[in-house]
């Protein structure tokens, strides 16, 4: 077997969570000043972490007394400041309440200009190596690593090394850990990586008491006092003490693979500060190691993560960060707080974030994919319409359906996988786990970014339902093809073609038909049944408004029409949130009246058959206050918009210029010449949202 040799100074991270991760109301307990010990909650990610109580409200560290104590907002959104009421624990006293609310938070102006600052500090910027997965056929075969134990003159390590070395290398559960590390890579990559971690014969003791590294009054991160050490540890390895020295690292780029720091001790600081754990560059040169070119690390270019280590031990960080180091695998979570990423609320990839801190789940099949760790994927386009396909939980059990989008084949697809258990928010937040199995479709585009808001998910899923990612028999949603809810469409709106139908019973081994089987039901199939008559075949039951109704006015009549296909034609609703006051749906599925409130309102509902089918439908309906709706709409220097007789009027200063109306999502509506500085216009509009451009100007105007 081929063996090479990587630098991963691997923290593995006992009661703490890892840089590079997100935080979901992830639990932690820290001690007051007056020995206090308190439970809070902490949300972001390792650039900047807001902390609630545990019934919701903003906390921020006193800077005159130290104390954790209930937050408030200044007037420009901009800071936190201290309201002085200690944080005790429990509900908050009416001293809090009758000030401030729950979950309130600074600007994501002000968070970003935060997370710059902390970048500066810590030495991020942009990389030119962007993490990018890469073929398993240049990963070796073995990989070694090594943990750097750091500890102080008045602060030492909790467990020994040989406890630490069967955590990293030993077989079967240490500490509550489902398995060791290296057990875990081997299970994961079906035997394909075997992952070991050196460790040396024993700690490398910093010159200074802790508290000088990790000041608790510390208002930013303190690493770049801990570093130093850090590098005289490295150089200091050697065969004759250790049994191995930097000369049998691996490296890529003329960068060891990976500086992981594991030191003595709890992290006494407060989130984001001090020792707080992380992931960064360091800077690091050797005269030891001629593979190293020592300039290339002027430049903080080695990668490492931190970490302490308190009583306990925990895998999950560990592997989530392995992930980053060995395989350049990206994260999954936002870095910029936006909320439409579906995917990392169910624990997409390495996002390690809720109860199984010591039992970390198979990672998504998009990145065992990658670094060709799904050898035996069940390809579905390579199949026969009516096959069915069967699953089994467990690592590399995968089936895939690969599209051609835009012409170019493979940039986007669907995995199908059996999972465990799934993740949901509570009402603060927090990330629970719900032991209920399933088959999670994921959709994958190659040309997505998760992590910023201003590009599509590169992994997403598509959910049975609200509450509900995992398919099976009784979820809401039985079939999954281009006209279903969830969509399978391509991102660019374009058909996939796929057709997934009959999934089998929740367990942790399912099936599904792809295209209609011919042997699951009475009325389903492509052939015939016993008496040589052929199948009634159905078309899947849905609703194709699937979008936000027409809004209307208070004291205005409402008409909007709702249009089911499929099933038996049938049609009828069952309601779960009823219609608002003044409004009912009659049997042409027509909801007419005159609403008598304004507001906003989620409609769930299920779209039935006269067959028993039904689709279960969110549909979101916005009644506006008359008195907010006034004959001006809209109006820049040169031009204003009224309303005429359900059209709209544009009056403007200028004549012979071109005007286009845009959708809010971009698509261009309509286009004309403005004539006489007059123009009446979209009478024939759907109501909604639209954006107006008269020359340079751009007004966005209502249509009701």
């Amino acid at each position: 077997m081929k063996k090479h040799f990587i630098l991963s100074l691997m923290a593995f991270f006992c009661c703490l969570y890892a840089s590079a991760r997100c935080y979901y109301g992830s639990p932690y307990t820290f001690t007051q000043p007056d020995g206090d010990s308190i439970s809070v909650r902490l949300f972001g990610d390792d650039l900047f972490i807001h902390a609630e109580s545990e019934d919701g409200y903003t906390l921020v560290k006193d800077p005159d007394d130290g104390f954790i104590c209930y937050a408030l907002v200044s007037a420009d959104s901009s800071e936190y400041a201290s309201s002085g009421i200690k944080y005790r624990g429990g509900d908050a006293p009416n001293a809090v309440s009758m000030i401030v609310g729950r979950h309130v938070r600074i600007s994501s102006e002000a968070v970003a200009k935060k997370k710059e600052a902390v970048k500066s500090t810590l030495g991020l910027h942009d990389k030119s190596d962007e993490p990018q997965l890469r073929a398993a056929t240049v990963l070796p075969d073995t990989v070694y690593g090594v943990t750097v134990l750091i500890d102080f003159p008045d602060c030492k390590f909790p467990h020994s090394v040989e406890r630490l070395n069967k955590f990293l290398n030993g077989k079967g559960s240490i500490c509550g850990n489902a398995k060791s590390i290296k057990e875990y890579f081997q299970w994961i990559s079906n035997g394909k990586l075997t992952y070991i971690n050196l460790l040396p014969k024993k700690p490398y003791t910093a010159p200074r008491e802790k508290s000088y590294y990790a000041p608790e009054d510390a208002k930013d991160y303190t690493v770049n006092r801990l570093l130093p050490v850090v590098s005289d540890a490295l150089n200091s390895l050697s065969k004759w003490t250790d049994g191995f020295d930097l000369t049998d690292l691996s490296v890529k780029n003329g960068r060891y693979y990976a500086v992981n720091i594991f030191y003595a001790g709890d992290c006494k600081n407060s989130w984001g500060t001090g020792l707080w754990p992380h992931k960064s560059y360091m800077s690091f040169s050797t005269n030891k190691d001629s593979r190293i070119n020592r300039w290339s690390f002027l430049d903080n270019g080695q990668p490492y993560q931190l970490s302490s280590c308190g009583s306990d031990l925990e895998m999950e960080t560990f592997v989530h960060e392995s992930f980053h180091l060995i395989l350049d695998a990206p994260d999954f979570y936002s870095y910029d707080e936006h909320h439409d990423n579906n995917a990392e609320n169910f624990n997409v990839a390495d996002g390690f974030h809720t109860s199984s801190r010591k039992n970390p789940p198979i990672p998504n099949p998009y990145i065992l994919d990658n670094v060709g760790w799904l050898e035996d994927k069940i390809v579905l386009n390579d199949l026969k319409k009516g096959t069915r396909v069967n699953l089994s939980y467990g690592p590399g059990n995968v089936a895939v359906y690969y599209g051609n989008v835009d012409g170019n084949p493979m940039t986007e697809r669907y995995y199908l996988e059996v999972r465990s258990f799934y993740y949901q928010k509570n009402w603060y937040g927090a990330i629970s786990t719900v032991d209920k199995p399933g088959i999670f479709i994921w959709h994958v585009n190659e040309r997505g970014d998760n992590t910023y808001k201003d590009k599509p998910e590169l992994l997403d899923c598509r959910p049975a339902s609200e509450e509900n990612p995992f398919w099976s028999e009784t979820s809401p949603s039985n079939v999954f093809f281009d006209n279903s809810h969830p969509s399978a469409k391509w991102s660019n709106g374009e058909n996939s073609g796929i057709y997934l139908c009959n999934f089998s019973k929740a367990g942790l081994k399912m099936s599904f038909c792809y295209g209609i089987c011919a042997d699951d039901a009475d009325n389903v199939g492509d052939g015939g049944d016993d008496d040589g008559e052929p199948y009634n075949i159905l078309e899947p039951l849905g609703l194709v408004n699937r979008d936000s109704l027409p809004c209307g006015t208070v004291g205005k009549e409402y008409y909007a029409k709702l249009d089911a296909f499929g099933g038996d034609g049938a049609y009828f609703i069952k309601w779960k949130e009823h219609l608002p006051d003044g409004l009912t749906l009659n049997e042409n599925l027509e909801i007419v009246g005159t609403p008598h409130f304004a507001g906003e309102k989620m409609l769930k509902f299920f779209v039935c058959d006269g067959a028993g089918s039904k689709t279960e439908v969110w549909l979101k309906i916005t009644i506006h206050d008359k008195t907010a709706v006034d004959d001006v709409l809209a109006e820049s220097a040169t031009s204003t918009v009224s309303y005429v007789e359900d059209e709209f009027l544009l009056t403007s200063t200028q004549n012979d210029i071109n005007c286009t109306v845009y959708s809010m999502n971009g698509m261009k509506v309509d286009e004309f010449w403005l004539d006489g500085g007059t123009r009446r216009f979209g009478a024939d509009y759907p109501a909604g949202i639209y954006i107006l451009t008269v020359g340079s100007s751009k007004m966005k105007i209502v249509k009701y």
